[in-house]
Order: C-alpha cells, then sequence, then structure tokens
C-alpha cells in the first residue's frame, strides 16, 4: 500500500542504487547483456532524466558518494583484473585509483566526514584515510561484506554469511559488535543493510526460499517490516530525507516513499 515509483526504463539491467547526500541524484550500475559491459548511470531528481557517468571498464561498480557529491567512489577491475576502489571527479572527469592492492577490494562506503572510505579485501573490512592513505583493519569484522557507515560515522554496519546471513555493528575501532538482523534458517538470507538517515531503522535484503524483497527493520522497537513483495527486490537505499527507499526490482529502479 506504500507509494512506489518507477524511475528508469531501460531495457538492460540496473542495479546498486545510491542516493547522492543532497537527495538530488540517484547513481547505480547499468549492465548491457547486449554489449557485455557494465556503466555507472545517474538518475536526475530535477528532471527524471538518467546521464552516462562511466564507461569503458569492468567490475562490479558498487557505488558511493562523496560527503559534497563532487565525486564518486567505485569497485572496478584495473589491468591486472584485480578489483580495486577507484575516485571518480565528476566535473573534471579525473579518475584516480585509491587502492593498489594484490587482492581484490569491493564496496567502498564514503564517511560523512569525508576522511575514510572502507572497503572489503581478503575477507576483512577495512577504512582508508583519503588524505594520508594510511589502511587499517577493522578488528572482529571477518567474512564482513556490503560495510556501511551509520549518518554520525559512530557505528558500521555488515553482514556475515553464516547458517543465512547475520547483520551485525561495530565500532570503527572493531569494538562493541553488535547482532542487528539474524536469520534463523539456511533457507533465509539478509543481505545489503543500510542505516536510514537518523540511524533508528535498517533496511536489507530478506531472502526466503526464491524471494528477494526488501525488509526495514526498528532498531528501537525491533519491529522488522516487508515493504516490498515482488521477490526480486535488491540494492535499497535510503534517501537523505528518511522518507523513501531507492531498490532495483525487475531490471529496473523504483522509489518507494514510506508513510511517516
Amino acid at each position: 500500500d506504500l507509494p512506489l515509483t518507477q524511475i528508469t526504463f531501460s531495457q538492460q539491467r540496473d542495479f546498486h542504487t545510491r542516493w547522492s547526500n543532497d537527495g538530488s541524484r540517484i547513481a547505480f550500475a547499468r549492465y548491457d547483456p547486449v554489449e557485455q559491459q557494465t556503466e555507472i548511470w545517474v538518475w536526475n531528481r530535477a528532471d527524471l532524466s538518467t546521464s552516462l557517468l562511466l564507461t569503458g571498464m569492468t567490475g562490479d561498480f558498487s557505488i558511493t558518494w562523496s560527503p559534497d557529491d563532487s565525486k564518486i567512489a567505485f569497485d572496478a577491475r584495473d589491468e591486472n583484473v584485480v578489483s580495486q576502489i577507484y575516485i571518480l571527479t565528476l566535473n573534471s572527469g579525473t579518475l584516480e585509483k585509491f587502492t593498489d592492492n594484490d587482492q581484490n577490494s569491493f564496496r567502498p562506503d564514503w564517511s560523512h566526514d569525508g576522511r575514510h572510505i572502507i572497503f572489503v579485501s581478503q575477507q576483512n573490512i577495512y577504512s582508508k584515510e583519503v588524505l594520508s592513505g594510511t589502511v587499517t583493519l577493522i578488528p572482529d569484522t571477518t567474512n564482513g561484506w556490503n560495510p556501511c557507515w551509520s549518518s554520525d560515522d559512530s557505528r558500521i554496519l555488515f553482514s556475515v554469511p553464516s547458517t543465512g546471513d547475520d547483520i551485525f555493528s561495530v565500532n570503527p575501532d572493531g569494538s562493541d559488535r553488535r547482532p542487528l538482523a539474524q536469520s534463523f534458517s539456511s533457507t533465509e538470507v539478509e543481505v545489503w543493510p543500510r542505516w536510514s538517515p537518523d540511524n533508528v531503522r535498517i533496511t536489507y535484503e530478506w531472502f526466503e526460499g526464491e524471494s528477494f524483497d526488501i525488509a526495514i527493520k526498528n532498531l528501537e522497537s525491533g519491529v522488522v517490516n516487508l515493504i516490498t513483495q515482488f521477490h526480486d527486490c535488491k540494492f535499497s537505499d535510503w534517501s537523505p530525507d528518511n522518507r523513501s527507499i531507492v531498490f532495483a526490482y525487475d531490471s529496473n529502479l523504483w522509489i518507494v516513499t514510506l508513510n511517516e
């Protein structure tokens, strides 16, 4: 019963959604099965248009915006076919290789103060300082995946494969690990967690049997609600005003508006 709006109408596959911090744009990856290539696109809220940001690279293209929305970081393969984190400056088109590791680096997320980017490598979560380049292993994040900063940068949210998948949060130094959502059977999976801007709720992909849908959990009450029941919904992200969630369904992007 929630208002639902389709925002892309592509013949390709749109996924890996990420809302800009000012709420004006949504960056996403688009896979063309005919050309067998993935690109980064952006949807513009003002005129409902889409425009191409990046082409000519290969990779997963999980996207995160800088706090001032002037740059995006994403994961793509380098000349050695190793996944690295890159930073694209939008106005100039300048591309910077942010990591240069022997092992794959995936799933970047930019801190809201702009100082750090967290990512996954070698089955752990790492944090790299944007200015100094110092890399730090975040303890107690073994097998962590899809990390995400809280809006005040005080906690890091991530999922861990186990019986299904469980969702945890830790302090940036790895202390005070807390379970936030736990699966109870081998057929139940909970992945791709995202904090709400007020840090009161999280969204995640809930899988049971053959259905992927978007769930919201209120961390104060513990109540979990499914906001989709289309059975193929993934890659959710919150709007900065806390009122809407974008997600991928049926190869396109949709926005659901929440009742406050």
